[in-house]
């Protein structure tokens, strides 16, 4: 249906900018661009802290920390390990970038912290992981003593490696060592173990967010 004119009330040819009766200048407003619409509504408003699209990173880091926590904590080969916070990191950072397009470049530093991230979610995973298997290992299967047998056997190895090296501990440390044998003091080994992989896991989950941005994302956006 034509437009008509606002001034004589005549038709207006579409896209004429002024009357053919009259020549008054016709108003019109362009009509949103769709490209646009389709955009907003394919990516939501991301709330961006630090030129960082926290609700994209997190959900990326979740979906992402659950294979790598239950791999580490199910595979774990010492030195190779923390592999998989690495790799998780890396993906995590691919899915940020597909979750949120739009999102500022980022650098190492902010690829840092969205490692980090992935590395809190791995260790949780983990730990949640190991204390299950505990778990249904000791309740479950009824293997409480094998486990107190080789809980009581790695601390006796850790014990006889102090003393080849230093043959005066044990005259030393007999308190120590006494309490590292009892129930209580290979407890306090697992959580201690256990801080200190979720504090490698951190270290690993920042170091490999920062790999991932040095060396693959960024330059795949660049390109």
């Amino acid at each position: 249906m034509p437009a008509l004119c606002h001034n004589c009330g005549n038709a207006v040819p579409t896209g004429s900018a002024f009357c053919p009766e009259c020549g008054a200048p016709q108003l019109r407003v362009p009509s949103p661009d769709t490209r646009d619409v389709v955009n907003a509504e394919a990516e939501p408003l991301q709330r961006y802290t630090g030129d960082i699209a926290w609700p994209a990173a997190v959900r990326s880091a979740a979906l992402y920390a659950v294979p790598a926590g239950v791999l580490l904590s199910l595979l774990s080969v010492p030195l190779f390990d923390m592999l998989w916070v690495v790799a998780g990191s890396v993906w995590t950072l691919r899915g940020y970038r597909r979750r949120a397009p739009r999102a500022p470049a980022l650098t190492p530093e902010l690829g840092g912290r969205i490692g980090l991230v992935l590395g809190l979610f791995a260790a949780v995973v983990s730990t949640a992981t190991d204390a299950l298997s505990y778990l249904i290992e000791r309740f479950g299967l009824h293997h409480g003593m094998s486990i107190d047998a080789r809980l009581q056997s790695g601390v006796q190895a850790g014990i006889d490696r102090i003393n080849a090296s230093n043959p005066d501990a044990a005259a030393q440390l007999p308190g120590l060592f006494h309490f590292w044998l009892s129930p209580e003091g290979r407890g306090s080994l697992l959580l201690i173990s256990a801080a200190s992989a979720a504090l490698s896991m951190l270290f690993f989950g920042w170091l490999g967010g920062r790999f991932a941005v040095r060396f693959g994302v960024r330059r795949r956006r660049q390109g």
